[in-house]
């Protein structure tokens, strides 16, 4: 395991961290809620997910003075296997880790999809236990709708058309 506090530093130990929560919004409004399949009717096994763009969740954490825990989790690899459609093992990321701050015990997964040459989008899933491999796995099934829903209303074509000039 390997413990990052927010100096930057890298140590045996985690930090915790008292200051912020990385789940509340910049008005202290909680954020974490609990995600249901509407298509059955069943709670998802993660408690929020986020789409986050081009900067990595550990960003987040760190610029907040929240320390984290990174796992070297044999999950990542399943999940690249069975996902082979969906997730490249030579260009795409699997984090797995707990914030390690007294009090909010969450783990979770960030996916971080390359988009360009030099880019990654990255997706978060926040799970209030650390996620079984069954568990990765609807969670990598669920980056799709993510990504499509943030592209609702953008117009390709228009896109397109500003890019060939």
């Amino acid at each position: 395991m390997l413990y990052r506090d927010p100096e930057g530093g890298r140590s045996s130990e985690p930090r915790v961290s008292r200051r912020f929560s990385p789940f509340e919004t910049g008005r202290g409004a909680p954020i974490i809620t609990q995600q249901q399949d509407e298509r059955h009717g069943r709670h998802k096994p993660y408690i929020e997910h986020r789409f986050l763009g081009v900067r990595p969740f550990t960003d987040y954490l760190t610029e907040a003075d929240v320390g984290f825990t990174l796992f070297e989790d044999p999950c990542a690899e399943a999940i690249f296997a069975e996902k082979s459609e969906l997730l490249n093992r030579e260009r795409d990321s699997i984090v797995i880790g707990a914030c390690t701050g007294e009090g909010i015990g969450v783990y979770f997964v960030q996916f971080g999809i390359r988009i360009t040459e030099s880019f990654l989008s990255y997706m978060v899933f926040i799970f209030d236990h650390h996620p079984q491999p069954r568990e990765l796995a609807i969670a990598a099934d669920d980056l799709e709708p993510l990504v499509l829903s943030r592209l609702e209303g953008v117009d390709i074509g228009d896109i397109l058309k500003r890019g060939s000039h």
